[in-house]
């Protein structure tokens, strides 16, 4: 729907004699939301009142399923995502109140190139027919439902393409999932060691541009510090986990640790 959206900013500001103080600004934009709020818990709720909205999204799923000769459990499989449904004239019957234009179903009087506040569009997505999947389940009789281990982990889910193509999302997204929590472990260091020496910071800054300057050193000298730690217990993480690695890295020390010796005797 075409609704009043609230745009909420807060910027924080340094006092001269110590101390903070923080500014909120609102602003309020027309935009198309799935999620239009009444205008009644806005900060400034005069002007940017919103109709009740008469349609709510869904997501319909096909009772039966199957893959090959196996039945699936289309309520619990995780499907890929969803691709815009290309609405044309034959899948769509205009009404007197509904019609298309672009790619939306139009209710009412709505109109793309000039929308009223209330005003609604519809738009769908579906997953194509006739492409190839690959299912990650538990074989059970004539079905494939979702495997669970001791550890609570689920799996039950349909990819695109062949069994190839999907592991290889399956290690992209855990490759991806790997460095999200590594970089975040890093960011989280930062900031305790941020935070342990933001009082020294605070006592020592009289004035906001001395706080601020204090602030700047203090990052970049917790960072040159965090750095080091997590690229160090990262590298170990990754050594561990890989049986090659590991090998290579001892046969490396086993053989500088030779050199080393054999220069030490050679001087000797």
């Amino acid at each position: 729907m075409y609704a009043w959206v609230e745009h909420e900013e807060s910027k924080t500001r340094d006092e001269p004699g110590g101390g903070t103080r923080t500014e909120t600004t609102y602003t309020y934009r027309k935009e198309w939301t799935a999620s239009p709020q009444s205008g009644a818990s806005f900060e400034y709720p005069n002007g940017h009142r919103n109709p009740a909205m008469e349609f709510t999204s869904d997501t319909m799923t096909a009772a039966n399923g199957s893959i090959g000769a196996y039945e699936l459990d289309m309520a619990s499989l995780d499907l890929p995502s969803a691709e815009d449904l290309q609405l044309n004239s034959s899948i769509v019957a205009p009404t007197s109140n509904v019609r298309q234009e672009d790619n939306y179903l139009l209710i009412g009087r709505s109109s793309l190139s000039d929308p009223q506040i209330g005003h609604v569009r519809i738009s769908y997505k579906a997953l194509p027919a006739g492409q190839s999947f690959t299912t990650f389940g538990m074989q059970r009789g004539g079905q494939i439902i979702a495997y669970s281990n001791e550890k609570g982990d689920r799996l039950y889910r349909a990819l695109e393409g062949d069994r190839a193509a999907a592991i290889n999302q399956l290690q992209v997204e855990d490759t991806i999932m790997d460095w999200v929590i590594r970089i975040g472990t890093l960011l989280m260091m930062w900031a305790g060691l941020s935070m342990a020496l933001g009082p020294l910071n605070a006592a020592v800054g009289i004035l906001p541009v001395i706080r601020q300057a204090g602030g700047c050193l203090i990052g970049l000298v917790t960072l040159a510090v965090a750095f080091p730690i997590w690229g160090a217990t990262v590298l170990i993480a990754i050594v561990a986990h890989n049986i090659w690695l590991m090998i290579g890295v001892a046969l490396l020390i086993m053989g500088g640790a030779f050199v080393f010796l054999r220069r030490r005797q050679a001087l000797a």
